[in-house]
């Protein structure tokens, strides 16, 4: 018994480890202009050694270099509701590993070319990447691992994009631009390799027919060849006929209306957009250059390190406390520490806009550290992980990729407007804005959001049906009533 166990939580240990990778990759996409952009201006400590030939460049052409990426990050989260549903989870990750290698690779490239143009259309081809892999990888581990440990493993993927913006600041410090990018794929090209020697999940298997490679696939992932009892259920909800059975035309259509598919749905994406206008990605896309506005007498390649370090250890701190503490408690806790440290910043960007920001050199890294605290105990991986559980199964597909090109849609626009903002109300009314749209959604996550720790995904289903069949139910009572 327990070989079993062992071996069952070895696997599923491994698949996870493996899918996360692409969150890591996609954490090195994101923070790779921090310091890539610093190193091709040649603004870096290797000067104009390994500058770009065309630098300096314009603030609005490396504005438009930084915002690139999650522009492609878009089109590749409308994409991946398609690549799910017909390649699947896993040929889906081997997509975006092949497009990561040969993003990367095109953008160290360019340094020999000097095309700013390669530039662009790398940053593009690995923003396509990373919206394919986002919802790919997360809803891979939480149809391969059991419910027990959904919320722990489920946080894994934030963990690893969080140690890859670590890892990506530390490694700028020492790489030159195009060095980085061809460290970068490397690891993609690995990534690829890894995804070899892992099962697709069963729940693809079965809704394409595929029962004996389902089942083959569950008895590797949970150790044991004694899975007929979760096979069964498995098969009842994702086999092909039962849709059939339910006339999947008209009535699929129609109970994509129902509100009980709607409001987790809802959910997600108001989670997924309060998650970006933290202004995480801002700040994770141009902390050098915040840190460098602040003037603090801490170096800035000091001060991103320790902003990158503290977000991994928190988002993995985090992980051990998902299936503990709940999805609410955290999100709540989460939500004001970013609203109380994104304020105090504004409050020092004011201080120094009107020359009183004297003896307060602390406030910037001190804000920012306990701001990636904040964001890494609950909004880094929590929505991530509400996304594979809340969605209704037969729509996952559809709902995980428009959730995805909406999250990563607003990652754009917050990373495009943050120059523009700050130029027309400085960096204080910028940070403002992110601090007030934090504390909202500690309201809405009182309000609206149900508690699914420990839950199955079916248990979970139920939540939403069972309260909407109960507000109908009163409706019709209601208006029997009044007839009478």
């Amino acid at each position: 018994f327990k070989t079993v166990v062992k071996l069952k939580y070895l696997h599923q240990t491994t698949v996870t480890i493996v899918a996360s990778l692409g969150y890591f990759i996609g954490g090195l996409a994101r923070a790779w202009s921090a310091p890539g952009i610093q190193s091709l201006q040649g603004l870096d400590s290797n000067e104009t050694v390994y500058a770009l030939a065309q630098a300096p460049l314009s603030n609005e052409l490396t504005s438009w270099i930084t915002s690139l990426t999650p522009m492609g990050a878009m089109c590749g989260g409308i994409m991946s509701s398609f690549a799910l549903l017909y390649f699947g989870r896993l040929k889906t990750l081997q997509i975006s590993a092949f497009l990561y290698a040969i993003g990367f690779g095109l953008l160290g490239s360019s340094f020999y070319t000097s095309y700013v143009e390669a530039i662009m259309v790398s940053r593009i081809l690995k923003g396509f990447s990373l919206g394919l892999c986002i919802p790919a990888a997360q809803i891979y581990v939480t149809e391969c691992v059991d419910s027990n440990v959904r919320g722990t493993f489920g946080s894994f993927p934030a963990i690893a994009m969080a140690l890859g913006i670590a890892i990506c600041y530390i490694v700028g410090i020492y790489l030159p631009w195009h060095f980085l990018s061809f460290f970068c794929t490397g690891v993609s090209f690995f990534f690829g390799v890894f995804l070899i020697f892992i099962p697709e999940t069963p729940q693809w298997l079965l809704s394409k027919r595929k029962e004996n490679e389902a089942r083959r696939s569950l008895e590797w992932l949970r150790g044991t060849s004694d899975v007929s009892s979760e096979f069964e259920d498995l098969n009842q909800k994702h086999s092909p006929d039962q849709a059939k059975s339910n006339k999947e035309g008209d009535a699929k259509r129609q109970q994509i209306w129902d509100k009980a598919m709607l409001e987790p749905f809802f959910i997600s994406l108001m989670l997924m957009g309060f998650q970006q206008w933290s202004g995480v990605n801002a700040c994770i896309f141009n902390i050098v250059s915040i840190f460098k506005s602040a003037e603090s007498n801490i170096s800035s390649d000091l001060s991103t390190v320790m902003f990158g370090m503290v977000g991994f250890v928190a988002t993995l701190g985090s992980a051990f406390l998902v299936d503990g503490a709940g999805r609410r408690p955290l999100l709540m806790i989460s939500g004001i520490l970013m609203g109380l440290t994104m304020g105090l910043l504004g409050l020092f960007f004011h201080l120094q806009s009107i020359g009183s920001s004297d003896g307060y050199d602390w406030i910037p890294i001190s804000s920012l550290v306990v701001f990636m605290i904040g964001y890494s105990l609950g909004f880094a991986s929590i929505p991530y992980v509400l996304m594979g559980e809340i969605l209704p199964t037969q729509f996952k597909n559809l709902f995980s990729g428009i959730a995805a090109f909406y999250n990563l849609g607003n990652t754009f626009l917050v990373i495009k407007l943050f120059s523009n903002i700050s130029s027309s109300y400085g960096l204080q009314g910028v940070f403002w804005i992110y601090s007030g749209c934090s504390f909202t959604s500690v309201v809405f996550v009182f309000f609206c959001l149900p508690e699914t720790k420990g839950k199955s995904v079916s248990e979970i289903e139920d939540i939403f049906h069972s309260k909407w069949a109960s507000k109908d139910s009163k409706k019709i009572e209601d208006d029997f009533i009044t007839k009478l």
